[in-house]
């Protein structure tokens, strides 16, 4: 139907399953979809100590929506 969807890693706090690059790129695997994309969450990103570039590396063009988040909402300060 043309629908494409986005999976997008979450803090730990928030779920058990994709937090973190590895477990996004196994969950994408697993999924094995065309109608799979990734959405890059800012917040999760920072959690997990990843940086943007790794997601363009990891992701190139399945890379679909980046979820920019402002201010300090999981209390990391990067000063």
């Amino acid at each position: 139907m043309g629908i494409r969807l986005v999976l997008e890693a979450l803090q730990p706090v928030e779920s058990n399953l994709v937090v973190d690059l590895a477990s996004l790129e196994r969950m994408l695997a697993e999924i094995d979809s065309e109608a799979i994309g990734v959405c890059l969450d800012t917040v999760a990103m920072a959690v997990a100590d990843e940086t943007i570039d790794q997601y363009f590396v990891a992701f190139g063009g399945a890379l679909s929506h980046i979820h920019l988040n402002d201010g300090d909402p999981a209390g990391i300060s990067r000063g």
